[in-house]
């Protein structure tokens, strides 16, 4: 188990724990299962699960370490948002936010990662949600400058591009469909 405590006035204060089981794969070695997660009520939107998350997967997942994996036992919908964003925090931690998409495979991040290959694709959509918004995003941003410096001109009007019409995104969401 891990557990999480605040110190309040030199007081230590149990804040919440993970529990963690460990077993042996003979083909993969070792796994780590997050069995149990707890955060009490007080100190709970603060970011203290996502603390203890990272926590465990710089301590366990990190470098060639022994274990192979890490998996969560029966997540709660509210635990699976957690786990996507830790997962994504992770892939950004272990890559780089700049990092070009090209040529990974959900099987070689998940193994880098540590995690499983359900969880590393989620973490390459995501990725290629916010690579494309991002480049939507500064598109707009120079279009509306351009707009600005040539607004005093006649006949100068530079349509400034939309989710809806850019094409990177347009593929984007034909990949999400076809997923699902």
């Amino acid at each position: 188990a891990v557990l999480l405590f605040q110190t309040l006035s030199n007081e230590r204060v149990f804040v919440g724990y993970m529990t963690l089981f460990s077993f042996l794969n003979p083909i993969t070695g070792s796994k780590l299962r997050i069995c149990q997660a707890l955060v009490l009520p007080i100190f709970q939107g603060k970011g203290l699960a996502r603390e203890l998350m990272l926590h465990i997967y710089r301590t366990y997942l990190s470098g060639d370490g022994e274990v192979s994996d890490l998996t969560v036992e029966d997540p709660s919908p509210d635990f699976q948002r957690l786990r996507d964003a830790v997962d994504l925090e992770w892939f950004w931690e272990t890559y780089g936010p700049e990092h070009d998409r090209h040529g990974l495979e959900p099987a070689d991040v998940a193994k880098k990662l540590k995690i499983i290959k359900s969880q590393a694709e989620f973490v390459l959509e995501a990725w290629d949600y916010v690579t494309v918004v991002n480049g939507i995003v500064r598109k707009m941003i120079q279009n509306s400058e351009l707009k600005v410096k040539k607004s005093h001109e006649k006949d100068a009007s530079i349509q400034s591009s939309d989710l809806e019409s850019d094409a990177k995104y347009g593929s984007f969401r034909l990949k999400v469909k076809r997923r699902l």
